[in-house]
């Protein structure tokens, strides 16, 4: 299946922008909100006045047709240019990895399975992607996400921690995955289209048109500490909520032998899968 790439130039140079929706093809709020920025620029609500944006819809349009988070391997680990690809991912990563890299900033439109707020995976304090945080809307920020898998995996850097954002910045892009809140919340989409909406606008794209006003309240930073995988047919000890607090030593989970799954810390449960296959990232784990 094709993947469909959308791009507005304008004459004036500026910055480019990339959206993407539907990396993981269960994740749709992405592809509903790109749907209707690109109906508003069509019709001339969104004037592109400089630089350019590009637009994917569905990144991965078989898992998006199947209503499936991948069909080989999850598309968001790690990510690169393969000389052989033997896969459909692989494929679908060969097509994906130069539009990342060619783009200035890139927003990374998601869902999850969790109830909860929205929220932002974040990678570092530096200015400009502060900045960029700063205008898309949510105010719960997740960092670590590469540094806990280094420390799972004992190496230095581990690829498999290596998504879309991650792919980007080693090219010294600005990137940011938004988690637009719960799969089939329409609530998702609004918080998607508000954050292209105000992305355009930030980078003088179509600037003053339809930006959204932002939320005014504190910011939430949290620092990713734990990554757990189902390894068996092990339960979660109760069906926990996006961002529950918990206490340190407080149980998490149970595996198949007994086992038990205990908080490092005093900290947050982070998006937890209650029905997640073996072999899948269950849970993870977080502190302020």
């Amino acid at each position: 299946m094709p993947v469909k790439t959308v791009s507005y130039y304008s004459p004036n140079p500026g910055p480019h922008l990339l959206v993407l929706g539907a990396v993981h093809g269960n994740e749709k709020c992405g592809s509903a909100a790109i749907a209707k920025i690109l109906s508003k620029i069509e019709d001339g609500d969104i004037p592109i006045l400089q630089g350019t944006a590009t637009f994917v819809p569905v990144v991965n349009p078989l898992a998006y047709e199947r209503g499936v988070r991948y069909v080989d391997h999850n598309l968001n680990r790690d990510l690169r240019v393969r000389e052989n690809p033997v896969d459909y991912e692989d494929v679908i990563g060969n097509i994906l990895c130069p539009l990342l890299k060619k783009c200035d900033v890139l927003l990374d439109l998601h869902s999850n399975h969790s109830e909860g707020r929205a929220f932002m995976f974040a990678g570092t304090d530096d200015p400009k992607e502060e900045a960029f945080r700063n205008i898309l809307g949510p105010k719960i920020e997740i960092f670590g996400w590469t540094e806990a898998y280094a420390r799972i995996s004992g190496k230095a850097t581990d690829q498999t921690s290596v998504g879309t954002v991650e792919y980007a910045r080693m090219f010294g892009k600005t990137g940011i995955t938004l988690e637009c809140g719960q799969h089939n919340d329409p609530a998702a989409v609004d918080v998607a289209f508000a954050a292209v909406l105000n992305a355009l606008d930030f980078l003088g794209i179509s600037p003053d048109k339809g930006k959204l006003p932002l939320n005014q309240e504190p910011v939430l930073r949290l620092k990713l500490e734990g990554v757990y995988w189902r390894t068996d047919n092990g339960r979660l000890a109760k069906n926990w909520k996006h961002l529950e607090t918990v206490k340190r030593g407080e149980v998490l989970a149970f595996k198949a032998n007994g086992e038990t799954i205990l908080a490092p810390d005093d900290g947050y449960v982070l998006l937890p899968r209650i029905d997640c296959p073996i072999g899948d990232e269950w849970f993870y784990f977080g502190i302020r």
